[in-house]
């Protein structure tokens, strides 16, 4: 309920602020907040004015031309920011296969005994291991 109250409290003082600019224009009695006033509560006439009261600010005054160039440059940031993260996606993703996975040659069990030989006596477990996992690891 309090908060409520000093929203209206708000909003009548920058109604009253919008009426008097017109009669009486000064840059010296802007309302506590301004350019980032809350509008909410305000007629969609008075909400009108009082862009038009912060676009005058801005254009005529010193504060108001550095809050433009600070919103410029927010904003041509966050673009820079990202087009050069899709430009980093865009080229990740074209990578080859090879650059992501190291080539491999992959052989079947039955092809690593047959080079070893006869198939029978002592097999060398590191190279079936090794065959196995490069034909795993390997994308198509």
């Amino acid at each position: 309920m309090k908060l409520n109250n000093s929203l209206k409290i708000q909003n009548s003082k920058l109604s009253h602020f919008i009426d008097d600019f017109f009669t009486h224009p000064s840059w010296d009695n802007l309302p506590k907040g301004f350019p980032h006033c809350n509008l909410s509560g305000l007629t969609i006439e008075e909400q009108r004015l009082f862009d038009g009261i912060k676009l005058a600010w801005q254009v005529n005054t010193r504060k108001g031309r550095i809050s433009i160039y600070k919103s410029i440059i927010k904003h041509i940031s966050i673009s820079i920011i990202i087009i050069f993260s899709l430009l980093v996606t865009n080229k990740f993703m074209k990578q080859n296969d090879t650059t992501l996975v190291p080539s491999v040659n992959a052989a079947t069990v039955s092809a690593t005994l047959k080079r070893l030989g006869t198939g029978v006596g002592p097999v060398n477990v590191g190279e079936v291991v090794e065959s196995t996992m490069s034909g795993l690891l390997h994308k198509k």
